[in-house]
């Protein structure tokens, strides 16, 4: 593994002869990883976090895939908290979902550098989720939530120590998504992470590493698939297969809707053409193919879990995920590879949500489209946030 893997991100960020600083005039962690939820369309917090547990005594109790995923729509009273959380020893899901109406997340920022992310329900009270911390600290998630299956409360505690480059999608950290714009980041699975877990009525202390996704950017009503995947070899790639559900968005001359942004074992970024191709068993696919000419001929991406149903669902009508860990294996640059990934297959309906809110107003008019702020067009840091995922 490369030195810089092990150099916190901060550090490398400080540092202008790094490729990560020198495009930090597009995504800038150290602005962007705050909301901004004033004349936008929403902000996308995503944390995946792949976990080893110890119980009580000490004694080794398997591994665990936690999801935090928190989007805030700035146009319309709705925030959406999800979490999902895969016992990998007995292949189980958990889910914990929840929805705010009324109010959406709270207008923080970084306060004195420090960031404190957290949805405020409608009577003023903080929910069940937050995000906090500072990339030179150290980032805190928490949660505490009612099981919506009939088991025992979910709580957890992480905190996460961003080491090694930043991610920058296709490079500079802006992509297309449906008729418009978004701009996306992630730090990597090398986000060193420690905490605490409780499931089911027992406590864990675990530790692991974790993938924080950041996007922000105008939302238009869209259909996708999206992994992060994470190689034995120590490359990194998120790998987005978009669709606009407007069909004269579709057009050829658009910019590619199918593409992968790849962090090599060099530390590298490359932004290339992909193809996602699921291989369907039942609601969702239970597995897909990625090819990514050059690099990796077929790379099958593999649902995990017990049964037909090893995946999660989030969120209402309008805004359905489904979010699936998941295990790879292949050919990277013509070499075998193993690994790990997680999928969301998604679908945003403006108009139905709009609906779910107050079925006489319009989504047009609740929705910030692009265009509708030139002042806002121009800005590209911690201008518009963005779509779900």
């Amino acid at each position: 593994m490369l030195p810089s893997r092990n150099t916190p991100t901060h550090e490398i960020l400080g540092d202008d002869t790094q490729l990560s600083s020198k495009l930090l005039g597009v995504v800038n962690p150290k602005i962007d990883l705050a909301p901004h939820p004033s004349n936008s369309a929403g902000d996308s917090f995503y944390i995946v976090s792949y976990l080893r547990a110890k119980d009580k005594d000490g004694k080794d109790a398997g591994n665990f895939t936690v999801l935090f995923d928190l989007l805030a729509l700035s146009s319309l009273p709705i925030s959406l908290l999800g979490v999902s959380v895969l016992d990998e020893n007995s292949g189980t899901y958990y889910p914990f979902n929840e929805i705010t109406y009324g109010r959406k997340i709270d207008n923080s920022s970084l306060k004195d550098g420090r960031l404190d992310i957290k949805i405020i329900d409608s009577n003023g009270s903080e929910a069940n989720g937050r995000l906090s911390g500072t990339l030179e600290t150290g980032l805190t998630v928490t949660g505490h939530f009612l099981s919506s299956n009939g088991g025992k409360d979910l709580c957890f505690k992480f905190t996460m120590n961003a080491c090694g480059p930043m991610l920058n999608y296709l490079g500079e950290g802006v992509i297309p998504f449906a008729n418009g714009i978004d701009y996306e980041f992630a730090l990597p699975s090398m986000m060193t992470t420690n905490g605490s877990l409780t499931l089911e009525g027992k406590t864990y202390t675990v530790e692991g590493d974790s993938w924080l996704d950041r996007q922000w950017g105008y939302l238009g009503d869209a259909q996708w698939t999206w992994m992060c995947i994470d190689l034995d070899n120590g490359v990194r790639m998120a790998v987005w297969d978009q669709a606009s559900l407007d069909p004269s968005s579709n057009d050829p001359n658009q910019p590619c809707q199918s593409f992968a942004t790849i962090l090599d074992n060099n530390d590298h970024l490359i932004a290339t053409t992909a193809e996602i191709k699921g291989n369907t068993v039942g609601k969702y696919p239970g597995s897909w193919t990625v090819t990514i000419p050059g690099y990796a001929d077929k790379l099958i991406v593999t649902r995990m879990g017990a049964g037909p149903d090893n995946y999660q669902e989030l969120g209402p009508n309008g805004i359905l995920r489904m979010e699936a860990r998941c295990s790879v294996g292949g050919r990277y640059n013509e070499t075998d590879v193993k690994g790990k990934a997680f999928v969301e297959v998604g679908r945003l309906d403006l108009q139905a949500l709009a609906t779910l809110l107050n079925p006489t107003l319009p989504a047009q008019a609740a929705v910030a489209q692009k265009g509708t702020n030139p002042e806002l067009d121009a800005q590209p840091n911690g201008s518009a946030p963005g779509p779900p995922k």
